[in-house]
């Protein structure tokens, strides 16, 4: 997860798509400035399908049962300028598992599709190792595989394109054999440049993380920026009257608390509207409190290394290892970032208890998208009175260091957890006037 999380500071991408992500209910799982959509498996150990979409596309959950329904699936919506776009991830979690729900899914989105929405971008691990894509003539099907031909049949009736023609499975240190992972969208011009990037974990048994650019029609991109309330220039002096010209007694009566609670709150609100000046200021994506140029460049200095791998067939063996050296000193640089970002915070938080439980609600507050079994959208701080003691001990490698930076008990995403072995990167493209 921390690699992760870095990788995401290094390129700002506007989504994300995970499977795999062996989520469980009380997983730590919030990114900052993004939202996200969720679907845990709750049957067994492993699975789970992730959508993380950048709080200024405006994303939304859907409505529609059929997609709301299918097992490790999510989707959710955007709105971009213009643009109304559906989004989905979906994880098959093995070469056998049968086509009907993705199927069913599939003809669902392509008939939302000039009704509502006026893009689609589905992505996932679709175990299907049968299919050889070639985008400059139909895909074909090795061994006369009855789902992969099923498949191809369902794209090619709803008139869906799918878009990466090269391997996206790393079998072992030199081998990238089965294009698993797919990118599919209705219109040929909508996905631009895929890239390869290295795996987040080793290179035996991985998937390739794959970044592109999604091509929307719209204005010009405008910065985002921030309201700000400057409450130092308030004018209290008619801040005070209003409150004080204001009939109380009245405006409570017959009212419970929550009801009063919130009669005062439209005031307040009002007052500060009148009375509180507002600045404009420029929205600066804040990043890891542990992060730092070191770390960016060694992640750059990673996928160099890769491409240059995979250029050569990683027959240079030179190179492979410096790629494993690198990648090694990554992972030590991020662990000892964070280390020394929780000593620092333990050390202040004996003086300001207030900086720890800000760091823990920040990290345990996310939004849990919908799923079968609750139709309604819940917000939810997993802080509560278990998180005492263990939320700490899992929350805080510092407890189990030496002055030598020794191996954590626990860290925020158990080490064992294969997080992610799917990522894209959405990047707004915008073409016209």
């Amino acid at each position: 997860m921390p690699e992760f999380l870095a990788s995401i500071e290094t390129y700002n991408p506007k989504i994300i798509f995970v499977t795999e992500t062996w989520w469980h209910e009380s997983s730590i799982t919030n990114i900052e400035n993004y939202m996200l959509f969720r679907k845990d498996r709750v049957s067994s150990r492993g699975g789970g399908v992730a959508i993380y979409v950048d709080t200024s596309l405006k994303p939304n959950e859907v409505s529609e049962i059929v997609l709301l329904d299918s097992p490790e699936q999510i989707w959710c919506e955007i709105s971009y300028g213009s643009e109304h776009i559906l989004l989905g991830c979906i994880y098959r979690p093995h070469t056998l598992d049968p086509l009907e729900n993705i199927e069913a899914s599939i003809i669902k989105a392509n008939e939302l599709l000039p009704k509502i929405y006026s893009g689609l971008l589905i992505c996932g691990d679709f175990n299907l190792p049968g299919i050889n894509w070639d985008l400059s003539s139909i895909p074909t099907v090795r061994n006369t595989d009855i789902l992969s031909s099923n498949f191809i049949d369902i794209l090619a009736e709803s008139f869906l394109i799918q878009f990466v023609t090269k391997p996206t499975f790393q079998l072992d240190e030199i081998t990238s054999n089965n294009t698993l992972d797919l990118i599919i969208a209705e219109n040929e011009n909508r996905v631009l440049d895929i890239i390869h990037h290295a795996p987040l974990t080793s290179l035996k048994k991985s998937h390739h993380v794959l970044q592109w650019d999604y091509v929307v029609k719209s204005a010009a991109v405008v910065g985002k920026h921030i309201e700000k309330r400057v409450y130092h220039k308030s004018n209290f002096v008619k801040i005070s009257e209003y409150f004080n010209n204001i009939n109380w007694q009245m405006e409570f009566n017959g009212h419970n608390t929550d009801d009063c609670y919130n009669i005062f709150l439209n005031h307040y609100e009002a007052a500060c509207k009148n009375y509180v000046p507002v600045t404009n200021l420029k929205w600066i994506r804040r990043r890891s409190e542990w992060m730092n140029d070191d770390i960016k460049n060694k992640i750059k200095a990673k996928n160099k290394l890769w491409f240059r791998c995979r250029a050569n067939g990683y027959k240079n063996l030179k190179l492979v290892n410096e790629y494993k050296a690198c990648n090694i000193q990554l992972k030590k640089l991020i662990y000892k970032a964070r280390c020394e970002f929780e000593l620092d915070l333990a050390i202040k938080s004996k003086h300001n208890p207030k900086i720890l439980f800000k760091f823990i609600i920040k990290k345990n507050m996310h939004k849990q998208s919908r799923t079968p079994e609750s139709k309604t959208p819940t917000y939810s701080v997993l802080l509560h009175s278990a998180m005492s003691i263990e939320g700490y001990n899992e929350l805080m490698h510092i407890y189990a260091l030496s002055a030598a930076l020794a191996t954590p008990i626990h860290s925020i995403f158990p080490a064992n957890n294969s997080f992610c072995d799917f990522t894209h990167s959405y990047n707004v493209v915008v073409y016209g006037r």
